[in-house]
């Protein structure tokens, strides 16, 4: 009897969550959670369930994670082939950036684009995938920063970039203008903060991603006197992946 009343309690939960999608509302996974008493991860689990739903009977829609409105929502997306996944597939894992559970997340999100329902051989591709992934040895969560990052850079808002060196604390206060990808390694293009009244060219530099870093966004907004960014010369001075970030 107890098995029934989960199974109730998660059909509920579901078409609840799936009736909020489709009206157009932006849900809050944290709400969600708590207006039913369950763990967050059982959310992220019910949007893996809705999406294979959507993927099977409407093909031309989503659900994906908006971090401005910090809720998911519903979305017309275009399905992928096998040829796309598996493309995106190798170069996810080839990148050796991402943990394994963000790996594991990526990979269900590309699954549920498929044009089909999900056939039995792309599952036994997804596992073998996983089962092999090697992580980089310096794999971090790093999906909550590039969130930070963005909206920093589409808001014009400072970050403050705070990492650790042995035992001192080192604080920052950056205008981000740019994300860039690049030898297996993200990395931020940001201006460091200075005085207005201050003479100076507003350059860019490269502050590398890793797992010492943490990134908070500063309620202050920025106004470049040049908001041009050059990505492809940005990245020539981009370290490579054995340095460690510039003084900023």
């Amino acid at each position: 009897m107890a098995l029934l009343g989960e199974e109730s309690n998660k059909i509920e939960r579901i078409l609840f969550f799936y009736d909020k999608l489709m009206t157009g509302d932006i849900v809050s996974k944290s709400e969600l959670a708590q207006h039913f008493d369950v763990h967050e991860r059982t959310i992220r689990r019910d949007v893996q369930d809705i999406r294979y739903y959507l993927a099977r009977f409407y093909i031309k829609r989503d659900i994906i994670y908006d971090p401005i409105a910090k809720g998911y929502k519903m979305v017309h997306a275009a399905p992928l082939h096998l040829g796309e996944i598996v493309a995106l597939s190798k170069i996810v894992l080839d990148s050796h950036v991402l943990n394994n559970d963000e790996s594991k997340d990526l990979f269900a999100i590309i699954e549920s684009h498929f044009l089909q329902s999900k056939p039995q051989w792309l599952e036994n591709f997804v596992n073998h995938e996983l089962m092999n992934y090697q992580p980089g040895v310096k794999a971090f969560q790093i999906f909550s920063l590039l969130d930070t990052i963005i909206k920093g850079i589409y808001q014009k808002k400072k970050l403050q970039v705070i990492r650790v060196e042995g035992h001192k604390r080192i604080e920052n206060k950056v205008c981000p203008v740019g994300l860039i990808y690049k030898d297996a390694a993200f990395y931020l293009a940001a201006v460091v903060d200075r005085d207005p009244h201050q003479q100076g060219e507003d350059k860019p530099i490269p502050i590398k991603l890793q797992r010492d870093l943490t990134i908070k966004m500063s309620p202050e907004h920025f106004n470049l006197a040049s908001n041009s960014f050059d990505e492809e010369e940005f990245k020539k001075r981009c370290m490579t992946p054995m340095q460690d970030n510039p003084k900023t």
